[in-house]
């Protein structure tokens, strides 16, 4: 999942609260976006995942009522 963030001049966050982001950080971030940018995501729709996620809480809760 990915989570958009305001830029940061849209923030009501000083500048002394900001955390710095370590550089091998950084380079992480930027090697698997470029391979996101080429490759593209073959993820599954949430919904597809939020069903399965129903059926699996249903199957532990008939075991745990048994």
């Amino acid at each position: 999942m990915f989570i958009r963030l305001p830029p940061a001049e849209e923030c009501e966050v000083s500048e002394e609260e900001f955390v710095d982001i370590p550089d091998w950080h950084r380079e992480i971030l930027e090697e698997r976006m470029a391979r996101y940018r080429t490759e593209g995501f073959e993820g599954r729709p949430w919904e597809e995942f939020e069903q399965e996620l129903l059926e699996r809480l249903a199957e532990l809760t008939k075991k745990k009522a048994s």
